[in-house]
């Protein structure tokens, strides 16, 4: 007598633990993919910001600025002077010349995750002569930014803000290599006469906007305060900047700016989170 094969199914138990397992396993690997997903886009972020970090300081050296539209620069007294309106013509702001430009990064608050760029302002030659301005002092840089302290507030906005990708934020900015000194705007500037500051290249020289104040925070019109000041009184030549940005993984992005003595570079590293890296703190 023949008996047929039986056919046993899974057992409500085996069906929850099959399910269990699968769902453990997606979840690592979900998991898995999201950290790498993170990293990649961290990553991401931080070479963009280099890039145009870059780009700024190149146009700085090479003498390329985006001219904005409809302002006159002149000279009041020992500073420059700006105003809405006027011709844009080559040579109708004689009294003033483009010095270079300034980037403040948000550490923290509603604008964090971005950066202000400004263009600055200075006079075209030494106070009371027709020579060509010799030092960044005579030349008494201001930002074109609304606020300018020149004019009582100057009313159109022509700063630049830009966007970090994937959450990248800073969290602090020093100078020098020490964690003591720290600022919130750092400048790129055109050599004055060819001569180089410290920290300087054969085109360009660095420096921050050092008032002693640590918050990065400001307004356009804010920031321009703390740099129209006569005589470049809050601009300090540095050697190095170094900027510390965080984008939610386990290392911190170091962006770096200094001179190999012939021109202004950038270096990125990343660093891990624990312990903490003295140029985040």
């Amino acid at each position: 007598m023949k008996t047929g094969l039986k056919t046993r199914g899974f057992t409500i138990v085996e069906i929850i633990i099959v399910m269990t397992v699968t769902a453990i396993l997606l979840v690592s690997a979900l998991t898995l993919f999201s950290g790498k997903q993170s990293a990649v886009q961290f990553n991401q972020a931080a070479n963009d910001l280099q890039s145009q970090v870059n780009q700024i300081i190149s146009n700085v050296q090479t003498g390329y600025y985006n001219r904005p539209a409809n302002f006159t620069c002149t000279k009041s007294g020992s500073m420059p002077a700006i105003a809405s309106g006027g011709s844009q013509d080559l040579g109708t702001n004689a009294d003033c010349i483009f010095l270079g430009r300034a980037i403040q990064f948000f550490v923290s608050g509603t604008n964090d995750n971005g950066f202000d760029v400004y263009n600055l302002l200075g006079l075209h030659y030494d106070p009371g002569t027709s020579n060509a301005v010799s030092t960044l002092a005579n030349a008494s840089p201001i930002a074109l930014a609304p606020g300018t302290v020149t004019n009582g507030g100057f009313p159109t906005d022509f700063t630049e803000t830009d966007n970090l990708l994937y959450g990248l934020q800073a969290v602090s900015m020093q100078y020098n290599g020490s964690a003591a000194t720290k600022s919130g705007i750092v400048a790129i500037v055109s050599n004055i006469n060819g001569n180089p500051a410290a920290g300087g290249s054969s085109t360009a020289s660095l420096y921050v906007v050092n008032n002693g104040n640590t918050n990065t925070d400001q307004t356009a019109a804010q920031a321009a305060e703390e740099i129209d000041k006569p005589n470049a009184a809050n601009f300090t030549a540095v050697d190095s900047v170094t900027v510390c940005f965080d984008g939610g993984t386990s290392l911190y992005a170091i962006l770096t700016i200094g001179s190999n003595n012939r021109q202004l570079t950038t270096t990125l590293n990343m660093l891990n989170k624990n312990p903490t890296p003295a140029v985040c703190t």
